[in-house]
């Protein structure tokens, strides 16, 4: 196991005991961090410590071309963000993690995500019944 996927399950673990409280943003913050910032659908936001210093975690699902059908339909595509004082640190997308599971991660999170919980209430922040 590489560092990104040792630092990509840490996250997911924190994720699952609920020690990473993840809301949803605005999909326009952040922008100036992003590539292709237009093409984000949702983004969610954690503080995710590590080494006694605290790092800004951006959770992105984002609407890509799909290349498979010569770029005539759209898929949605999560990308992963570490974030230090406002810069970028590190990227953990599908060339570092496999995209099937950094959408694991997308679905650990939405449930647990604060305006998921206002929508649905019967999911407490942190405990998904469902993705345990």
């Amino acid at each position: 196991m590489n560092e990104y996927e040792r630092l990509f399950a840490e996250i997911v673990q924190q994720t699952k005991d609920g020690s990473l409280q993840w809301r949803q943003v605005r999909r326009t913050e952040n922008a100036e961090l992003l590539l292709n910032a237009d093409t984000v659908i949702r983004q969610f936001e954690a503080t995710f410590t590590r080494n006694s210093h605290p790092y800004k975690l951006l959770l992105l699902e984002k609407r890509v071309e799909d290349e498979h059908f010569f770029w005539t339909f759209q898929q949605r595509e999560p990308e992963l963000h570490v974030v230090d004082d406002g810069e970028l640190v590190t990227s953990l997308d599908r060339l570092y993690i496999d995209a099937n599971e950094i959408r694991g991660l997308l679905g650990l999170v939405e449930p647990r995500a604060d305006r998921s919980y206002r929508l649905f209430g019967t999911v407490h922040p942190g405990r998904a019944a469902s993705q345990t």
